[in-house]
């Protein structure tokens, strides 16, 4: 029997809570006992959860944050024929795509996945937000994502850039990465999907354009002359915060009709420039430094999950968690809530409080309020 490609697996949090082996794709996870017992090891996050006590009551339960390590935590095989080249996604030279694997697998799970070849010593175990659900891997079954898809459009740097976007620990760091990922995605869709000029509107900015540099050749000298009028035809073109309202609005997040909506589309741009111009947030955001810096994280969570949400869309990845994103940052752009929290008006611990009373207080109690 002819011996199947097979590696081990790094810091993959798979959801399985017993041994076993599982499709995903051409590939087939193996799961041992000491597999599963390994994902305790990752690094956690703190966590609040909503539930009940064993008398049935509300309570609000508070779990701390848990340092990790990378660890093996699968063994995967190739078992199926690759519907794709492999290395499409340029992320590692081998015949079975492990590699490709790794990164898709990291994009998916918010944690960066390693291969044994790729652990250099220096990795760090942070990690960002799932795109899936903890239980994506269970139900997926041999479903494969179109990565082909992600690499014909030209989005495997936007790829990369998500994966790395959600390995950094710092608020810049990954709005720049995150920042760049959008503006690759959104500069792509603007290629085929924004309205063109008409005939007639090109004919007119044409004759404006000639108005405006026979008055410069009045105006100035040579030299000066030269500077300006090549800065004539960036007055026609169309602005970044129009791109993106037109982007989201093409993806269903935002309606073109509600004017509070373009108003946070405003609010992301203006995080995001600074951020990759500056290195710095707007001083603005809000009149408590505090607060605005509140805002600039959800603002960096936010555009990280347009542009996870964009990749999933393209690669064709259906899930709960998907669905979910979507729902959210509609809600944003709608409403300005996004996952529950006022982003404007409402600290974080406002919103916490404010979870937190209406979990516990019964509704009678607060109709009284």
């Amino acid at each position: 029997m002819e011996e199947r490609p097979t590696v081990e697996l790094y810091n993959l949090d798979h959801g399985f809570n017993r041994p076993g082996s599982h499709r995903f794709g051409p590939y087939e996870f193996h799961i041992t006992q000491a597999d599963v017992d390994a994902q305790s090891q990752l690094t956690r996050h703190g966590r609040t959860e909503f539930t009940h006590d064993e008398n049935h009551r509300r309570v609000v339960v508070r779990t701390d944050a848990v340092p990790g390590a990378i660890v093996k935590t699968a063994t995967v095989s190739l078992v199926g024929n690759l519907p794709h080249a492999p290395n499409l996604l340029e992320a590692g030279v081998d015949d079975a795509g492990f590699g490709d694997l790794a990164l898709l697998l990291s994009f998916l799970t918010g944690r960066q996945v390693l291969t044994p070849g790729m652990i250099t010593g220096t990795e760090s175990s942070h990690y960002g937000e799932r795109v899936v659900g903890g239980n994506y891997f269970l139900c997926n079954g041999t479903a494969w994502p179109q990565v082909d898809q992600i690499a014909a459009q030209g989005l495997t740097p936007a790829l990369w850039a998500m994966v790395n976007s959600k390995r950094v620990r710092d608020l810049i760091g990954q709005m720049l990465y995150a920042s760049s990922a959008f503006d690759a995605i959104s500069t792509r869709w603007a290629k085929t999907g924004m309205p063109k000029r008409s005939s007639e509107a090109k004919k007119r900015i044409n004759e404006v354009s000639r108005s405006i540099e026979a008055v410069l050749e009045e105006s100035f000298v040579d030299r000066e002359l030269i500077s300006y009028k090549n800065k004539i035809s960036s007055i026609f073109e169309v602005s970044a915060v129009h791109k993106t309202t037109e982007f989201l609005a093409s993806i269903g997040l935002v309606d073109l009709e509600n004017d509070e909506a373009k108003k946070r589309v405003v609010h992301i741009n203006r995080v995001r420039n600074m951020v990759v111009h500056e290195a710095n947030i707007p001083s603005d955001l809000h009149a408590d430094k505090n607060r605005g810096m509140e805002i600039a994280v959800l603002i960096t969570v936010i555009t990280q999950e347009i542009t996870c949400l964009r990749l999933a869309d393209v690669a064709g990845v259906s899930d709960h968690q998907v669905e979910r994103s979507r729902a959210e940052l509609r809600s944003f752009f709608d409403s300005g809530v996004f996952r529950g929290q006022r982003v404007f008006d409402e600290t974080f611990e406002q919103f916490s409080a404010r979870l937190e009373d209406e979990w516990t207080t019964p509704q009678a109690d607060r109709a009284e309020w």
